[in-house]
């Protein structure tokens, strides 16, 4: 499980030729459909896609890893972990795994495509299941 952490409002796609973000993580045109964090680990800073709620900031969460994403941004990979709130009560997905997100909520995987291919990359990301 990973704790929650601050949103990164510094990034924006290096394939756009302007910032894409107003504030937080808002696109000019369009919200993140998500949660957004960067979860830091033994020196090691790793990217969450958390969906559900809107969760506070500053505040840390257990986390339920259910699969990965990545796509290309500019000269190098990108990777995000897809994680669901540990905690039933913030869970409103209730999916364990990408392959139950993917049955139990159609669309889910193709709007986050949407979105994140538009704000980091001209690629549609690939979605990974994690191993059960």
């Amino acid at each position: 499980m990973l704790p929650s952490a601050e949103p990164d409002s510094s990034q924006s796609s290096p394939n756009r030729d302007r910032p894409l973000y107003s504030s937080g993580d808002v696109l000019l045109y369009l919200p993140a459909p998500a949660n957004l964090a960067t979860v830091t680990s033994a020196g090691d800073q790793v990217d969450v896609v958390i969906l559900g709620p809107r969760l506070s900031k500053g505040i840390s969460y257990d986390l339920l890893p259910i699969g990965l994403m990545e796509f290309s941004s500019g000269n190098h990979i990108q990777r995000k972990v897809l994680a669901i709130p540990g905690d039933p009560s913030l869970q409103t997905i209730k999916s364990p795994s990408l392959e139950q997100l993917q049955l139990n909520y159609p669309g889910v995987i193709e709007i986050l495509a949407t979105w994140f291919e538009n704000a980091y990359s001209d690629q549609q990301p690939d979605f990974f299941g994690r191993e059960r």
